[in-house]
């Protein structure tokens, strides 16, 4: 069990995942069993990865097919299988919302939604795309989300640590066509160590594994440091959890 030091840390935890495509029974059933680490570990947040509640889609057929209305009665009774559990948890899903899809990340305490998060930088069709840069706090330490190619981005970490986050997570789909999977392989820890650098910000980021005729999903589940250095990593095409200690961040 993790000892916090400093009553303003917060101890939080990211999982690599192999992806589940449009059974949320069966990712549901996944997210429970990360929610249960989690709690065995005394963890505040956990992070999962992009998408992962209802599986990933970029074509509009596909998400409007699988997304979930928030209001819904099927949300409702999954969450209601939350309420056990103490840590936050982050939780991407395809969001339907009136006629909108969105990619979107809840924050969900004890089967709560405390607040939610639209991607803003898309590269998926089907969604519009969020405006909204919201900032939330547990144990006295605010954190924000960003989805994966918001990344690429500065200006959309800045927008979280401009209003105090401390940490920012990013749930992560890099599950990619190979040759594209292989010129990126590198560049996802780069693009995240520098966010962390430039916003002198905590970055924690959920990322999945697979390796399909067409597609490898290397993994890039890491939480780095303000220093912008790699404090905890999962192995590479690998499923595995991770966790750390955040310690308050020192600006000027």
């Amino acid at each position: 069990m993790l000892e916090i030091p400093n009553p303003a840390a917060i101890a939080v935890g990211s999982c690599q995942m192999v992806p589940i495509s449009g059974d949320v029974d069966a990712s549901l059933a996944e997210v429970k069993r990360a929610l249960s680490w989690a709690q065995e570990e005394a963890l505040d947040i956990v992070c999962l990865p992009e998408c992962y509640l209802t599986g990933y889609c970029r074509t509009p057929e596909e998400a409007g097919a699988h997304s979930i209305d928030l209001g819904s009665a099927l949300f409702s009774r999954l969450m209601s299988e939350l309420r056990q559990f103490d840590p936050v948890v982050i939780l991407g899903l395809m969001e339907r919302s009136g006629p909108g899809l969105f990619n979107s990340a809840v924050i969900v305490e004890r089967g709560r939604v405390l607040g939610l998060y639209r991607k803003q930088h898309l590269i998926e069709s089907a969604f519009s795309p969020g405006r909204e840069s919201p900032v939330f706090e547990r144990n006295g330490v605010r954190y924000g989300v960003n989805i994966c190619s918001d990344a690429n981005f500065p200006e959309t970490a800045a927008a979280l640590t401009a209003r105090g986050a401390e940490a920012i997570f990013y749930p992560l789909n890099n599950n990619l066509p190979h040759a594209t999977a292989q010129k990126w392989r590198s560049r996802h820890i780069e693009i995240l160590s520098a966010r962390a650098r430039e916003c002198s910000a905590w970055v924690i980021s959920a990322d999945v594994v697979e390796r399909s005729a067409t597609t490898t999903g290397y993994g890039c589940t890491a939480i780095i440091g303000p220093d912008g250095r790699t404090v905890e990593r999962c192995p590479e095409q690998t499923p595995g959890r991770i966790r750390a200690v955040l310690t308050p961040v020192e600006r000027l």
